[in-house]
């Protein structure tokens, strides 16, 4: 093996690296097809004990990234403020070490930082992205400065805001609209750094094309990167920081320039609610898929693992999960999708199967008890009248 064959194995590792996407596991991941259509990605590898997952993005051209929406990733009330809790330590999310809640009125200050909120320059918060930081950060703020009555109509407008269908299409547009560009300079990159240039090695002619193949890759890295931070500054005009660190990145690295478009994608619905974005992107069936988790997750919630004596804590969480549950109803009607359909019980697997969770609708032959992956969420019986599938 020459040097340059080992170089070109370092790039496509640095490249397969710069496809995968690493989220929360409770995060709903979309994937665009090769003719547009777009779908929810359900596997990845696990780590970190099932806590967090990679997915890979296609590889090859056209060069279809993915967009994660992740649940909201604190509680809110015109009380206070709380990070979620599990009862088990290994279904706490990665960015949330532990439970924390704060009253309003004991708050000062609150500012985002890269994939952080910082709460009186004492405690912090991690979000899943910068983007996240930054929408939650302000929010947090907003909400701060404000009367309890302002609180909650504020919520109540950001409920609504998070549902908003319209919303959702008309960042899909400017998507749309503006990352054609970015897009064919990507892939032209790609043509070159992965097919022209190890045909030339090949046939060796590098020795005499080595200038212009030069030549062209910083003159695309330059492209990109001006393409890039245009792209990002007009759907992210507040994340100063990690615009400019994906710019340098991007400039002196062909492969992540070859997946700069990720970056722009990765976060474009960051702000709105997983069922809202799928009822946009995909189609019908596929949205009420993702709707009726989202239902079910609210109606039957896992235990609180903290005191219960802890007021603020659970004032907070019931508030917000009542609230937020009829902003998610209000919007499964409007959108054709009752929600007694979706809570209804899963198909039946088989005759033996007599109880299911009716949080992750996983089907038991036990009597009774609790579900083995949701652990205290009690178990519901099918009804007499429903027969296993193929019955």
């Amino acid at each position: 093996m020459t040097d340059l064959d080992l170089l070109f194995l370092v790039l496509a590792a640095i490249y397969l690296h710069q496809c995968l996407l690493w989220v929360p596991a409770d995060a709903t991941v979309f994937r665009q097809g090769w003719r547009g259509k777009w779908r929810v990605v359900r596997r990845g590898l696990q780590f970190a004990e099932g806590k967090s997952r990679g997915l890979l993005a296609p590889p090859l051209p056209p060069l279809q990234g993915l967009t994660a929406c992740e649940p909201w990733p604190l509680a809110l009330s015109p009380l206070g403020f709380a990070a979620p809790e599990s009862p088990p330590k290994a279904m706490l999310r990665p960015h949330q070490p532990e439970p924390r809640q704060f009253r309003w009125s004991e708050v000062q200050l609150i500012v985002p930082g890269d994939k952080k909120i910082c709460v009186d320059d004492q405690m912090s918060l991690l979000m899943g992205s910068p983007a996240a930081a930054q929408h939650w950060a302000h929010l947090l703020e907003s909400l701060r400065r404000m009367t309890p009555q302002q609180r909650e109509a504020e919520l109540q407008r950001e409920f609504a805001r998070q549902f908003s269908t319209e919303a959702v299409a008309a960042r899909l547009a400017a998507w749309r609209e503006g990352s054609f560009n970015l897009r064919l300079a990507c892939n032209s990159l790609f043509a070159v750094l992965f097919a022209i240039a190890p045909v030339h090695v090949w046939r060796q002619m590098i020795a005499h094309t080595w200038p212009l193949l030069v030549a062209y890759l910083v003159a695309h890295a330059i492209l990109i990167t001006w393409l890039f931070r245009r792209f990002h500054r007009s759907l992210y005009p507040e994340e100063s920081e990690a615009r400019w660190t994906n710019t340098l990145l991007i400039l002196v690295s062909p492969p992540v320039a070859v997946r700069a478009l990720d970056v722009v994608q990765r976060d474009l619905f960051h702000s709105y609610h997983p069922a809202a974005v799928a009822a946009v992107l995909c189609d019908h069936a596929e949205a009420r898929r993702v709707a009726g988790r989202a239902l079910r997750e609210l109606r039957y919630p896992l235990p609180a693992a903290s005191d219960p004596e802890d007021g603020i804590r659970r004032e907070t969480e019931d508030w917000f999960r009542v609230h937020l549950g009829q902003a998610l109803e209000k919007f499964l009607l409007a959108n054709g999708m009752p929600p007694g359909e979706l809570l209804s019980p899963p198909q039946r697997l088989s005759d033996r199967c007599v109880t299911y969770c009716p949080r992750c609708c996983n089907q038991f032959v036990v009597e009774a008890g609790t579900c083995s992956d949701c652990p205290g969420v009690t178990l519901l019986h099918f009804s007499p009248a429903t027969h296993a599938a193929g019955m």
